[in-house]
């Protein structure tokens, strides 16, 4: 099986070309004229030997690979509000899951991490008037991963899930919650494989993921070879 390649974080080098022959084409040697002279320190003496000019000519290069690093979220400005994820306590609003089951929340934080939950909890809706809105069509556990993100300003389970993360990309998208996205596009850029890449490309086109978008297309031409393989 052919080794699985991706691209690395942090990595930068410094690599340095020493004596490269660089063949050149003159109609006579340039160590005879008055430029060479100039440069004494810098190009060698013409290999007269060869059937060409050639000099050797000292090459320094720096390489550096803009990659991602992982992010590390402010918790702080969240600490207050960890106290009361899964306590009913003061919570004036509830999210409805598959199956109706039932999570408590506080409309301050759902409006103050979605534009769309603001306009639907001011506005004469029936979710304000019930004090509860529906997620009929997600399953429990996208729902907990949802409301665990908007108390914690980070992912519980769903950072180890592709799948988990997929769907709150697609929640993240209807409901404008702009950090929630920018969270599953790193992560899910972290977890490509020969089995998920095309998939995840796909749905960094839909939902506009920059990094999983680029992440993926490296890791496809870096993998092409398996990639073919097993289309056949």
């Amino acid at each position: 099986m052919m080794p699985i390649r991706k691209d690395v974080s942090n990595w930068t080098a410094d690599v340095i070309f020493e004596n490269l022959m660089i063949p050149l084409n003159c109609h006579k040697c340039i160590s005879s004229n008055s430029y060479n002279n100039r440069q004494k320190n810098t190009w060698e003496m013409c290999n007269k030997k060869s059937t060409c000019h050639e000099y050797e000519i000292p090459i320094t290069c720096s390489i550096v690979w803009h990659a991602f690093t992982d992010d590390t979220l402010n918790a702080k400005l969240y600490k207050n509000m960890e106290a009361y994820f899964k306590n009913s306590e003061f919570n004036d609003v509830k999210i409805r899951a598959k199956n109706n089951e039932e999570f408590p929340a506080h409309k301050i934080i759902l409006a103050s991490n979605s534009s769309v939950f603001k306009q639907i909890l001011t506005t004469d809706m029936k979710e304000k008037k019930e004090d509860c809105i529906n997620f009929l069509e997600l399953d429990a556990d996208i729902v907990k991963e949802l409301l665990y993100f908007l108390y914690h300003e980070k992912l519980d389970k769903a950072g180890d899930i592709s799948a988990i993360l997929s769907e709150l990309v697609k929640v993240a998208d209807m409901y404008c919650i702009s950090e929630l996205k920018r969270v599953c596009d790193l992560s899910l850029s972290n977890k490509l494989s020969i089995d998920n890449v095309m998939s995840l490309l796909k749905l960094s086109e839909t939902y506009k993921l920059p990094i999983l978008q680029q992440r993926a297309l490296i890791y496809i031409a870096n993998n092409i070879n398996s990639l073919c393989s097993q289309e056949k």
